[in-house]
């Protein structure tokens, strides 16, 4: 009889420990004491990975994916506000030849087994002067030059006060030419980064799954894999974190910060941004003509209220922008020019512009279907107070992109997170960045912008910056709404994950312990 019970206790203690997913009564931990570390971490996000050739973009999450699979030439710590190495090891500048000299590491494979050299540098940069997107950050070279494989010479055409924090963008990893030869359309997420990406786990506009490469130079990552799903509703993102089916939350809403913090086993992070949320009026060619007018720029942005947007929008989570640079840059005047909500100015100057309640304005607004939901209709009742008819036009991810891409547009809302100051003014507002969402042509702001890219006295280029900002709110192409704050929803298991500012991520060596 004692046997039979010795037995059935034995099974019990069995069951038992399967029930529990094989835990043993140590918390959680291997026999060696250390913390059991799941295979998989799970990211949710309402956008994800859409473009596989990471330099004709800076979509940020897109870039998310960029930073796991690629690395750059240099990388920026934003926790330490410095400049570190990646793939150089080491650099020096010689200010009277405008000569950077890169010393690389020479025990780097890219996933398709070949060796990264100075010439793989060489190429990517080539290739990006070709991309709107990265001409902004790649225009100050003048030549590049290989000294071997291993050292790396780059000569400007000028001086260039941010030149290598614009190197350290996850669109600009350093890409494979081969592998881009073999394959022009999935070439380019060929990197040299910790995580690999493949194709047969990827799943377009729902999820990627990127696996960890065992053959990394670097630091190993302690998750196996690492996985970015698109969840579009904030809500069911927020539902996902609560039940452990993701682990990480970004961009949660005001209205769902409550079901996070108050939530057990899940944890809120607030932090300020650089995230700053505006509206750009289509200036370009096919734009309507009365945004040629001053008047009429600068009546909107009178009209709009954005005290009540930040309140509807974000319950506080959020604070007015003071023009368009965010407080948590280099340059950022609070005394800049800035357009306080007054709507019988508003009115007034769109009265002498030819318009009032018997000839309204009407401004077609196309905007993508679940983003900023309640944002367009609060707008339109601000806008309507002004005499001006606002139609919305919701449409899918495909046809508003389209309609960016062939600048076919009245007014178009989006975000633009900083993290420097001169490459941001630049890739918003000059002629020829792919970022100008106002499509502004103006010779006078592309020269402004020039000058105070290649300032490298601080002084002298917080000055301009400032001249900048005054200029572009008499301007008025631009309506910043607000500068966000950042919540972001994570399980209280999970470890290793660095957030910065700009939403620039480090996800890599984030992990999950059980």
């Amino acid at each position: 009889m004692k046997k039979v019970i010795s037995l059935l206790l034995a099974l019990i203690m069995v069951l038992s420990l399967v029930a529990c997913g094989g835990k043993t009564d140590d918390g959680g931990k291997d026999p060696s004491g250390d913390p059991v570390i799941q295979d998989r971490l799970v990211i949710a996000n309402g956008n994800m990975l859409s473009i596989l050739d990471p330099q004709n973009n800076n979509d940020l999450w897109c870039g998310h994916t960029y930073s796991m699979t690629h690395d750059k030439l240099v990388e920026f710590d934003y926790q330490n506000n410095k400049l570190v190495p990646e793939l150089a090891t080491e650099w020096s500048f010689d200010a009277d030849s405008l000569t950077y000299t890169f010393k690389l590491r020479d025990d780097v494979t890219f996933h398709n087994g070949e060796k990264f050299t100075a010439q793989d540098v060489i190429y990517t940069y080539e290739r990006g002067m070709g991309f709107s997107f990265q001409q902004t950050r790649l225009k100050y070279i003048d030549k590049m030059e290989a000294d071997g494989d291993y050292t790396l010479k780059i000569t400007l055409n000028s001086p260039a006060a941010e030149f290598l924090e614009g190197l350290a963008s996850p669109n600009l990893g350093i890409l494979n030419k081969k592998a881009i030869e073999a394959d022009a359309e999935k070439g380019g997420m060929v990197g040299t980064g910790p995580f690999v990406f493949k194709f047969e786990n990827f799943k377009p506009d729902e999820s990627v799954v990127l696996t960890r490469n065992d053959s990394y130079w670097g630091e190993a990552p302690k998750s196996k894999e690492i996985e970015y799903r698109k969840i579009a509703e904030a809500g069911a993102r927020v539902i996902g974190l609560q039940t452990g089916e993701i682990d990480i939350c970004l961009e949660v809403p005001a209205v769902e910060a409550p079901n996070i913090a108050d939530y057990e086993g899940v944890e809120l992070i607030q932090q300020p941004s650089s995230k700053l949320l505006y509206m750009a009026m289509n200036m370009g060619e096919k734009g309507p003509d009365f945004f040629k007018d001053e008047r009429v720029r600068k009546a909107l942005n009178y009209a709009t209220n954005t005290e009540d947007i930040i309140i509807a929008m974000t319950e506080g989570y959020a604070s007015p922008a003071q023009g368009c640079i965010a407080p948590t840059m280099f340059g950022h005047d609070p005394n800049v020019a800035t357009y306080e909500y007054d709507l019988e100015k508003a009115k007034a100057l769109l009265k002498e512009a030819g318009y009032d309640e018997n000839n309204k304005l009407q401004i077609e607004f196309i905007y993508k279907a679940g983003v900023m939901a309640g944002f367009y209709e609060i707008l339109q009742a601000q806008w309507a107070l002004a005499n001006v008819d606002l139609v919305l036009k919701s449409e899918d991810s495909t046809t508003t992109v389209e309609l960016l891409a062939g600048k076919a547009y009245h007014i178009y809302q989006t975000q633009w997170n900083w993290s420097t100051t001169c490459a941001g003014l630049d890739n918003l507002w000059n002629s020829t960045a792919g970022n100008n969402r106002s499509l502004t042509n103006d010779p006078e702001l592309d020269k402004m912008l020039a000058d105070v890219c290649s300032e490298m006295d601080n002084d002298k280029r917080a000055e301009k910056i400032g001249k900048i900002g005054d200029y572009l709110s008499a301007y008025g192409a631009m309506i910043p709404l607000y500068i966000d704050t950042l919540l972001t929803g994570v399980g209280s298991n999970v470890d290793g994950l660095v957030l910065n500012f700009n939403q620039v991520h480090e996800f890599a060596y984030a992990y999950v312990t059980e």
